[in-house]
């Protein structure tokens, strides 16, 4: 019989087992969250924006040289932030560029990094509860010691802090 190697884990670097830390035991990992995910957001709707004109721009060509056969694919391009988040989030810095920049990512409830189907889930959630209630559900996070949204609490997650999530597992 031939073994296969397994594949890596995405909880390999686990922060943590089981419930998140609390916010008074770990402030670390949540101190600050909350501005920096609200310029992350800023950034990252800015790089969505620029693919989104690109996209735009490249689509607009491709519809009149094949005589606006192509132009039906436009509404497509409301799924570039779902897919935006979904790639980056799922990926290996658990954070898209926006997060990266201010020093924060996304990890799943026990304290792993969030695989696709997660990181899918979480970006579908936050753009639902956008577009149906207009932010309402951010501010949540001013009445929990964790700090999380109401896409967080749906979908399992916890944003922290990068620089205490790597202390956590021996890497900084």
């Amino acid at each position: 019989m031939i073994e296969t190697p397994a594949l890596p884990s995405r909880d390999g670097d686990r922060i943590w087992t089981g419930e998140p830390p609390d916010a008074y035991a770990r402030p670390d990992l949540y101190d600050g969250v909350v501005f920096r995910r609200v310029l992350a957001y800023c950034v990252d709707a800015l790089i969505v924006a620029a693919l989104i004109v690109v996209l735009w721009l490249i689509l607009a060509v491709a519809g009149l040289l094949t005589f606006g056969l192509l132009w039906w694919f436009t509404p497509a391009l409301a799924l570039v932030p779902i897919a935006y988040d979904t790639v980056l989030i799922g990926g290996p810095h658990s954070a898209t560029f926006g997060m990266r920049l201010l020093g924060i990512e996304v990890r799943s409830r026990n304290g792993g990094r969030p695989d696709w189907i997660l990181a899918l889930i979480f970006s579908l959630l936050f753009h639902a509860t956008m577009a149906i209630f207009w932010g309402a559900p951010l501010l949540i996070c001013f009445f929990n010691s964790r700090r999380r949204t109401a896409h967080d609490f749906l979908s399992n997650t916890v944003v922290v802090r990068r620089s205490a999530a790597l202390a956590a597992v021996g890497i900084a």
